[in-house]
């Protein structure tokens, strides 16, 4: 298994693509992919043993910018049935890996990413203590 904050994987696929760690784990995750829901999934395939899942942030923004965030995941092993799920809100990622490691056990792997984008959470601390003072 492999984690990585890429900041802006659009910008390095090539580089991940060439990458031998990258290449050839059975499991990679890149943090602040900062892909877009325009964005082709063929654009981002690494290898035809890859199944690539995405967890692109939202923008609001109608000028096509980049959003801050996202995050892309890249699996060799199936996914348990019903995942990998995302949940999203108010700037805060989290997405759910579940994997079913031996069948005939019953042994699962879980794992969880959360992504916070830093000025929310510098917004948040200026509004709570600018409540707190009033």
């Amino acid at each position: 298994m492999c984690f990585l904050n890429a900041r802006s994987l659009h910008k390095h696929i090539e580089d991940v693509r060439r990458d031998v760690n990258y290449s050839q784990t059975d499991l990679s995750i890149f943090s602040e992919s900062r892909f877009t829901c325009y964005d082709n999934d063929n654009l981002y395939l690494i290898d035809n043993k890859y199944t690539l899942f995405r967890n692109d942030a939202s923008t609001t923004d109608l000028q096509n910018t980049r959003p801050f965030g996202g995050t892309a995941v890249y699996s060799c092993v199936d996914f348990y049935p019903g995942y990998p799920y995302c949940f999203n809100r108010n700037g805060v990622e989290i997405t759910v890996l579940k994997f079913m490691i031996i069948p005939v056990t019953n042994i699962l792997l879980v794992l969880c990413f959360l992504y916070v984008f830093v000025l929310t959470c510098v917004y948040s601390c200026r509004l709570r203590n600018y409540v707190n003072l009033g």
